[in-house]
C-alpha cells in the first residue's frame, strides 16, 4: 500500500521508480490522507486501486470539476476555492495547468476501514485533527506505527498558519488510544511517541 499520491503524476513517477530500483514492488493499493493537492493530485499517475475516507471524496470531486488555467486559478484564488499558497507551487509543479487531472478514487469509507495486507494489516482511521476536516491516519498494528499524512500539522488559513490546540489535544486522545513506537509525518523527520506527544503538549498549553 503507497500512502498518498503526491502532487502530479510527475511526484508520483519519481516515487514509483525509487521503489522499482530499491527492488520493491509496484504497490497493489494507494490511500489518500487528505484532499489537498500535494497528497492527491498524483493518483491520476498511479495504477493501483485507491483509498479515500468520503469528506475526502467529497473534495476531490469538486476539484474534478474546476477548468485550470492560469487566468481560471487566479479567479478561484478571488473567490477561495484556491489558497493562494497552494495556486503558487501548483504553477510550479504544473508548468501546464491543463495537465491537471483529479482523478477520484475507487473505494469510500467513513470512519474506519482495516486493510489486510497479507502478513500485516492497516487501519485507516479518520480523526479530529488541526489540520484539515478530513484527515485520515494509518495505524500499523504489527509495526507499531502510525503515519500521520499531515494530521499532526497546523491549517493553513489565507496565508497564515494556524493552530487550534482544543483539536490538537483531540488527536492526542485519539492517539493514546493505540499502541505505536513512532509517528511517520507528512513533511519532516518521523518521531517517537514521546516526542510527538511532547510537540503537542506545548501546543495545547501555548
Amino acid at each position: 500500500m503507497m500512502l498518498d499520491a503526491g502532487n502530479s503524476p510527475a511526484h508520483a513517477a519519481k516515487f514509483l521508480k525509487q521503489l522499482e530500483e530499491h527492488g520493491l514492488p509496484y504497490p497493489d493499493y494507494v490511500a489518500i490522507t487528505h484532499s489537498h493537492w500535494d497528497h492527491s493530485y498524483g493518483l491520476a499517475g498511479i495504477n493501483a486501486l485507491s483509498f479515500c475516507c468520503q469528506e475526502t471524496y467529497n473534495d476531490l470531486l469538486i476539484d474534478s470539476t474546476l477548468v485550470m488555467d492560469k487566468e481560471k486559478l487566479a479567479d478561484y484564488v478571488r473567490e477561495n476555492k484556491v489558497l493562494e499558497f497552494c495556486a503558487i507551487h501548483m504553477q510550479e509543479e504544473y508548468k501546464n495547468l491543463n495537465d491537471i487531472q483529479v482523478k477520484l478514487p475507487d473505494i469510500v469509507f467513513d470512519r474506519k476501514l482495516t486493510v489486510n495486507l497479507g502478513e500485516r494489516k492497516v487501519i485507516l482511521m479518520k480523526v479530529d485533527n488541526p489540520h484539515c476536516h478530513d484527515a485520515v491516519i494509518f495505524y500499523m498494528p504489527s509495526e507499531k506505527v502510525v503515519f500521520m499524512g499531515d494530521a499532526y500539522s497546523l491549517e493553513l488559513a489565507g496565508n497564515d498558519w494556524v493552530d487550534h490546540p482544543d483539536k490538537v489535544a483531540l488527536l492526542k486522545s485519539t492517539l493514546q488510544s493505540l499502541d505505536f513506537d513512532f509517528a511517520v509525518v507528512g513533511h519532516q523527520a518521523p518521531l517517537s511517541r514521546q516526542e510527538l506527544f511532547d510537540w503537542f503538549d506545548q501546543r495545547i498549553n501555548q
